[in-house]
């Protein structure tokens, strides 16, 4: 069960960088797309655990 769920997480945070692995030069395109994307996911995921984080405490 452990090893579903780290399959599912490596899927979610780069499905298309794993699943193409022979496309660089695609990979490379959407490298700065991806960023951007991960880099504002990140901030609202940040936000939203310090108002669990709150909540909790």
């Amino acid at each position: 069960m452990d090893s579903k769920t780290q399959v599912k997480k490596t899927s979610v945070t780069g499905g298309t960088g794993c699943k193409q692995p022979g496309k660089k030069k695609a990979k490379e395109r959407k490298s700065s797309r991806l960023y951007v994307y991960i880099y504002s996911a990140g901030g609202k995921s940040s936000s939203c655990h310090k108002l669990v984080h709150n909540y909790d405490e």
